[in-house]
């Protein structure tokens, strides 16, 4: 009888660690905050020298934090031109990679601690001997916007509101993407029922505090803050006067 006891604790004990060891193997949600995107400080200059087909290329390529770039390169076994292109990039829905736009294939890089790695056609990474030779190293820091609200709040969702029109109160509704993508709704409550949409992308500006919407002809300019976005001026300035808290859409529904 002691000895069935004793092996059905132990048939328990077995059940017991086998559950524990599913639990832990349960997909664990990456939240925004833990990408390079959100977490690294890594807006400013890389620089390196990459292999290319005849030639080793010089190149150094800056990143800014409202999504801008400029990339010089020289073919340093060629001649001593510089070529500059310049443009914008994107993260991937990840945060963890970057397309320049504007510029030749390979254009993709992964963000890293203070490097970024160039992939291959296929955004992949290089492998082989030669794979470190394909790393850009930070050598300088552009101003630290680690507490702005792009990368200290969680923006991406839904905002809600009623802003003041010409001649009439305008029901708005804004869903801001991570991907930074956007879809705004909105209505002239006092003239008809229509809801008209727009979508786009948006672009943070240097400080990580205000986004600007492309693609709309609404005012496009907004301040993020805690659960909040508020419209600016055609000046990209705060709207003031007694009716100033009019022009905030308040944060209904959080976002991916």
């Amino acid at each position: 009888m002691k000895r069935f006891v004793v092996g059905l604790l132990l048939v328990g004990m077995l059940l017991s660690s086998n559950t524990v060891g599913i639990n832990s193997k349960a997909p664990v949600t990456v939240k925004p905050s833990d990408n390079p995107q959100n977490s690294l400080t890594w807006a400013g200059k890389y620089e390196g020298s990459i292999p290319g087909a005849d030639s080793e290329i010089k190149t150094a390529i800056t990143l800014s934090s409202d999504l801008t770039y400029t990339m010089t390169y020289q073919y340093v076994d060629k001649d001593s031109a510089v070529y500059t292109d310049k443009g914008t990039f994107q993260w991937d829905a990840t945060g963890e990679m970057v397309t320049l736009s504007g510029t030749d294939i390979p254009n993709q890089y992964k963000v890293g601690e203070g490097r970024l790695t160039q992939l291959d056609m296929d955004g992949k990474p290089i492998a082989g001997q030669f794979a470190d030779k394909y790393i850009l190293k930070q050598t300088s820091k552009t101003a630290d916007v680690t507490d702005s609200s792009q990368n200290s709040l969680t923006w991406a969702g839904k905002y809600e509101g009623s802003i003041p029109g010409a001649d009439s109160e305008i029901k708005t509704a804004i869903t801001l993407s991570s991907d930074l993508t956007y879809t705004m709704t909105y209505q002239y409550v006092d003239k008809d029922s229509t809801v008209y949409t727009d979508k786009g992308t948006f672009r943070w500006d240097a400080t990580g505090e205000i986004v600007t919407l492309s693609g709309t002809d609404m005012p496009n300019q907004y301040k993020v803050g805690e659960g909040r976005l508020t419209q600016l001026d055609v000046d990209g300035k705060p709207i003031a006067g007694q009716f100033a808290d009019k022009y905030i859409l308040k944060q209904t529904a959080g976002g991916k």
